[in-house]
């Protein structure tokens, strides 16, 4: 098995316990680009988060281009990345 290469898949994650939902949002070669994208996906859920009147209610669709599947309950929305090597075959 050889590695060719890395990616680095952001993930959205909301909710705890039985109703956690985490969701794929994008994949990067470079780690620098999918750090910065989950600080300003993290930034436009925290603007939502704060300007939101009822605590469960959704963003409207397209209000952050850094995560258009944001979704948020009262836990807020949270934001990782994990490393995945390329592989050629099994």
């Amino acid at each position: 098995m050889k590695i060719y290469t890395k990616i680095y898949t952001i993930f959205g994650t909301t909710g705890e316990y039985s109703d956690k939902c985490i969701w794929a949002i994008a994949s990067y070669y470079n780690e620098e680009l999918a750090k910065v994208h989950v600080i300003k996906a993290t930034e436009k859920a925290n603007e939502w988060e704060v300007s939101r009147k009822n605590k469960y209610a959704n963003p409207p669709e397209g209000f952050s281009k850094y995560d258009l599947k944001l979704t948020m309950d009262s836990t807020g929305t949270n934001y990782y990345y994990v490393t995945t090597d390329i592989i050629d075959s099994i």
